[in-house]
Formats: structure tokens, C-alpha cells, sequence
């Protein structure tokens, strides 16, 4: 298993925002897909997903969003994934910070759990 995984698996957050920055790297620009391909294949969404649960790092949680809407563009892996995230996803427009609710809608608009152009946020 990757070292960035391995960080991210484990129970110490300390290092989560800067795992997620490197990791991020592979979804910049014209080679999202490849990298969230990657990303998939090495396991990292089910922790990137508990690392928005865990909500220590405002941070962190902005880049685990950041991370899950350009994974969520791919339909198989919002049919895998979506169920899972879409309790944490909500559990945040209900109780997280304000500054990550329209990014959240954006996520849920995705998961086809609320109208893209939703004013709800």
C-alpha cells in the first residue's frame, strides 16, 4: 500500500491535509480521470470520504470535497461510492461548516440527491 494511503488509513490527522495535497496532484486539469482512476485502484476514497467524516481539518475536509467531486464525474464510481459518502455529504449541510455547504450541494447535485441549480445553499 502506498505511504499517502497508508497516512490517510491511519489514526493519526496530522498529516491528512498534506497526504490529500499530494494526492490531488493527480487530478489536476486534463488527467482527472487517470487520477481518479489511480485513486480508486489504490483505495483512497473510502479513507478520503472518513477523513471529511472526521471533520478535525476544515482544510483537509475542502480537500477531500475537492478530491470526491472529481471522482464522483465518473458514473461507476458514484454508483460505488455515492451511498457511502452521501450520509457523511449530509451530515455536513446539516451540521459542518458553512464554508463547505455549496461545494457539499455540488457533491449531492452529483449523487443526483439535489437539483444542480438547488437554492438551497
Amino acid at each position: 500500500m502506498p505511504p499517502l494511503v497508508q497516512i490517510l488509513q491511519g489514526n493519526e490527522r496530522a498529516a491528512d491535509e498534506a497526504a490529500l495535497s499530494c494526492l490531488a496532484t493527480l487530478q489536476q486539469d486534463e488527467i482527472w480521470e487517470n487520477g481518479s482512476n489511480l485513486l480508486v485502484k489504490m483505495s483512497c476514497v473510502q479513507p478520503i470520504i472518513k477523513i471529511l467524516e472526521e471533520g478535525i481539518s476544515l482544510k483537509a475536509q475542502e480537500k477531500s470535497l475537492w478530491l470526491l467531486e472529481k471522482i464522483f464525474r465518473v458514473e461507476a464510481y458514484r454508483v460505488e461510492y455515492g451511498e457511502y459518502a452521501q450520509v457523511v455529504l449530509i451530515d455536513i449541510v446539516q451540521n459542518g461548516d458553512s464554508l463547505l455547504k455549496p461545494t457539499v450541494a455540488k457533491l449531492l447535485a452529483q449523487l443526483e440527491l439535489l437539483q444542480q441549480q438547488s437554492s438551497y445553499f
